[in-house]
């Protein structure tokens, strides 16, 4: 089975909040801004641009 969605977050808030905390962040960003750092508004091939 595989989680999507809201699903697929909460479970890895819960089996790796590390990496969750560091990741996150840069995804929420990445998403509603379309970049999250320098390097990433720089790439042509970003995911999010395609």
């Amino acid at each position: 089975m595989v989680r999507r969605g809201l699903a697929y977050w909460i479970g890895y808030a819960i089996y790796e909040p590390r990496d969750f905390a560091y990741c996150a962040p840069r995804r929420l960003v990445c998403r509603l801004l379309g970049w999250h750092n320098v390097t990433c508004r720089g790439r042509r091939d970003h995911t999010r641009r395609q």
